[in-house]
C-alpha cells in the first residue's frame, strides 16, 4: 500500500573509465513521501536478503544467456561496446561459468565495498501536493522547472 511500484539495480558504464551506479526508484502518492523515500533509503542501505530471490535472479541470468543471440547488426553493436569497456572477448562466458559459485555474501561483500552513500534524489509531482519540509529533511535541494527540464 505504500507504493505503486519499486525497483533497484546496477547500471553499467557505457566506457571503461566511468561509474557504476546503483539506481532506484519508487513511485508513490505524495502525502507518503516522507515514509517511501524513507523506506527505500533504508533498503538502499540495508539490503534485504531472500535467498529464493536471489536464486531466481541467479537463474533468470543464466536461462537469458542460454537463449540469447547476438545476431546481424547486433554482433557489430556488441564488438563496439565491449571495445568501449575494455572487453575483449564475450564477457558472458566467465558470468556463465562464475554465476553458480556466487553467493549472498558476495553480493553483501561487493555492495560494502562499492556503495556509497551520497545520493541524489529525484522527486516529480504536482509542487502543490508535495510536502516540502520532508524534502529539506532529505538535505539540500533545487526546484526546478518543466521549461528547464523539457526545454519547453
Amino acid at each position: 500500500g505504500l507504493a505503486y511500484s519499486a525497483g533497484s539495480w546496477i547500471s553499467s558504464p557505457p566506457k571503461k573509465d566511468r561509474s557504476f551506479f546503483v539506481e532506484a526508484y519508487i513511485a508513490t502518492q505524495a502525502d507518503k513521501l516522507n515514509e517511501a523515500t524513507g523506506t527505500l533509503m533504508n533498503l538502499m542501505e540495508n539490503m534485504k536478503e531472500d535467498q529464493q530471490r536471489f536464486d531466481l535472479a541467479k537463474a533468470s541470468i543464466l536461462n537469458r544467456i542460454e537463449t540469447e543471440r547476438i545476431i546481424k547488426t547486433n554482433i557489430f553493436w556488441r564488438y563496439l561496446n565491449n571495445q568501449d569497456k575494455g572487453i575483449t572477448y564475450d564477457i558472458r562466458k566467465d558470468i556463465y561459468e562464475k554465476i553458480n559459485d556466487f553467493t549472498m555474501e558476495d553480493l553483501k561483500v561487493f555492495l560494502n565495498k562499492y556503495q556509497g552513500d551520497n545520493y541524489t534524489i529525484l522527486v516529480i509531482g504536482n509542487r502543490n501536493a508535495v510536502d516540502f519540509n520532508v524534502l529539506k529533511k532529505m538535505g539540500s535541494y533545487k526546484e526546478v522547472t518543466l521549461e528547464e527540464i523539457f526545454n519547453y
